[in-house]
This record gives structure tokens, sequence and C-alpha cells, in this order.
């Protein structure tokens, strides 16, 4: 009997403590704070103007975004199409906000350094840094100046004038225009990253041919040329610069000049035809001048003319100059000088009106050179 009761207070006690574990407990409940995703991110970056589709990596912790660009594309700019986050804004250095439908500006591919600020709609900002790496070409960057009855030449060098174009052919694989080239001094051993540059880059069969413009403020001596073109580098062959004596273009044809007004003379350069190449260096003198037997040859000029004007020197007053052009006054001259000119004169060996040249001894070009003339017809304006 003893024993029955004891199961049936077991039992119960049992029961009770199973219904107390299904009923919900009285503690206290607690709050969890939600971890919203930050506004100031950017969500996607598109590069647009690729044949290929090329996206962004974006590294949120690091704030970079990082682009591959493959070799042979051949794009020089990046243009992105960028997604951010929802009421965040794009913003410039200056602080600007940036109009996602257009007006974010296209990267060159070169670029480091460039940077997006992303405002969030809580105006807490982040910095992202855009890293843009080029997936090189797997075969070895070779290039030369010359071709050979086989390809291209390999070895040999070049001379070349200052602010010249020379052709550079090799296996770029590319028409980028992402190349760099570093020049140093056999001599003096000092470093140049500004010599030359790149005007265009064409493919071939067998290779291509990239053009080169050289710098008309390049100093003249012997370099070595170092290449870097869409991630891979190569020596190339040495190549020599040299100063050319400049030619000059013409005065325009119709042109009107009174005494004191300003005349440009600029040279002739970035010729494939390296002898039409040159620079102007120790220039000390520019004149105008009258010839008469120029006249002679079809040509008229005013009835008033003075007999007297004829081969005098008239100084030209040089007010500016560079590598690559001067700025001089026009001279005064005698009132019957003013009137308007014809210029036949192809055929002969000095010019009607010429203006002339004259250089130090160091570069060797001497003085009273006639480089530029007028074009068929030049007037002669009063003096204001």
């Amino acid at each position: 009997m003893k024993l029955h009761k004891w199961l049936m207070q077991a039992v119960g006690s049992l029961a009770l403590l199973c219904l107390t574990g299904l009923l919900p407990s009285c503690k206290k409940t607690e709050l969890v704070a939600y971890n919203r995703l930050p506004q100031n991110t950017i969500l996607e970056y598109k590069v647009t103007n690729a044949a290929d589709t090329l996206l962004g990596a974006i590294d949120n912790v690091n704030n970079t975004i990082t682009v591959y660009v493959p070799y042979y594309l051949g794009i020089d700019y990046l243009v992105p199409d960028i997604k951010i986050g929802e009421n965040a804004k794009l913003l410039n250095a200056a602080g600007e906000v940036i109009n996602l439908d257009g007006g974010v500006p296209p990267v060159p591919v070169d670029t480091t350094g460039y940077s997006y600020i992303v405002a969030g709609g809580d105006s807490v900002k982040r910095r992202y840094n855009l890293i843009i790496q080029i997936a090189p070409h797997p075969d070895s960057l070779k290039a030369g100046y010359q071709l050979n009855t086989t390809g291209v030449d390999y070895t040999s060098a070049l001379e070349c004038p200052v602010f010249g174009r020379i052709a550079l052919y090799g296996n770029f694989g590319s028409t980028s225009n992402n190349a760099t080239f570093t020049l140093t001094n056999k001599v003096t051993g000092k470093v140049y990253d500004n010599v030359f540059s790149v005007y265009e880059i064409t493919p071939g069969n067998n290779y291509y041919t990239m053009m080169l413009d050289i710098s008309p403020d390049a100093d003249s001596g012997y370099y070595n040329v170092q290449l870097k073109h869409q991630g891979r580098t190569a020596s190339l062959p040495p190549v020599h610069l040299v100063y050319n004596k400049p030619k000059i273009n013409n005065v325009k044809s119709l042109s009107a000049y009174a005494p004191g007004d300003t005349v440009v003379f600029s040279v002739v350069g970035r010729s494939t035809t390296p002898s039409q190449n040159g620079v102007l260096i120790g220039l000390q003198k520019v004149y105008m001048k009258f010839t008469k037997t120029g006249f002679n040859y079809g040509g008229s000029y005013p009835a008033t003319f003075p007999d007297t004007l004829f081969d005098k020197q008239l100084e030209m007053k040089i007010i500016s100059q560079s590598r690559s052009e001067v700025k001089v006054l026009f001279p005064d001259v005698p009132q019957g000088a003013v009137g308007d000119y014809v210029y036949a004169g192809f055929t002969v060996t000095l010019p009607a009106v010429g203006f002339y040249f004259n250089f130090s001894d160091e570069t060797g070009w001497g003085s009273n050179n006639p480089l530029a003339t007028t074009g068929r017809y030049f007037t002669i304006k009063p003096k204001k």
C-alpha cells in the first residue's frame, strides 16, 4: 500500500515537472541592436568602354576598387558606371556632388592615386582608392626602330632629330597608347621620362607600329631607352638625339601686319622625314628684308615702295621664344612700304619678302638664314 502511494506521488511530480517545462519563461526580454549596412558604399564599379565586361573588385574593408585590364583591349581610359548605396552621394575632391548619369569622369589607365568619395545619407564619408592593374601579354616585349629582310631589327641604334617623329616596331599586341619611355643619358646618367610620347599605334600582320613624337625640349646626346607598355617592359636599342637647323613655317597668305604687331614663327617638326625637323636654339636675331630680284619673277609691290629699303635689314625684336616658336614684333617701315604685295617667288633663290635668322656660333648654323617668307598675298598696314 505504501509502495502504491509512493508511485502515485512520483508520477504526479514528474507530470508537474513536464508541464512546467512547457510553460513560457517569465524572464525579462532583451533588445538586440540592428546593425545597418553602411550607406556610404560603392555597390558596383563597371567599365563601360571596353569590349569585354570589366567589373572592379570592391573591398569595403580596405576601401579599394581594383580593376584588371587585359593588355589586348587597347583602351587608354576607364569610363566607369558606378552604383552606390541608397541615399548616398558620390563626391569629387572639392566635395561637389557628381552626377552618376554621365557625369563620372573617365580615368586614364596609367593613373595612380585616384580615389572616390562616397557620402551616406547620414553624412558619413568613405574614400575608395582605385587600383588599375594591366594583365600583360604572356610573351616578352620586343621592339626596334628599323626593319630588315626578315622582320624587325631589335638591335640597331637610331640617330634622330629633336622634335622629330620616329617609328617603333614590336609585338605590342594592343593599340593602347599606355606606354612610358625612360631615357638615360650615357654620359651624365641623367634620367628623362618626357622625351618620347606615343602619337599612334597601328596593328599589322607580323608586328605593330608605334609612332613616337620627340619633345622639342629634349637634350641632344646618346641615350639608353627603357619601354613599359601594357604591363610589360623591354630595353630598346640606344638612340642618338641631334639638333637640326630649324625650318620655319611661312607667314600665311593674306596676312596683314602693321609695325609693332606680333608675328609668330613656328618651327616645322614631328615629320617622319628627319631632315624636315629642327629646333630653335641659340637664336640671336630675327630680321626682315625685301629683295628686289624676288619681285622680278612675277610678283609686285606698292608703287610707292622706296628703293632704298631693298636689301636693308629691318630688325624684328624678339619678345619670347621656345624650342618650337618665336614671337617677334613687326618692324617699323617707311610710309611708302605700306600696301599690298604679291609674291610668286617659288622659283627664286631669295624670297621677295624674307625673314632671316641669326644663330650663335655654338650651333654651327651661322647668320642671315632666310628661313621663312610670306604667302602669295601679303599686306603691310599703316602704323597704329
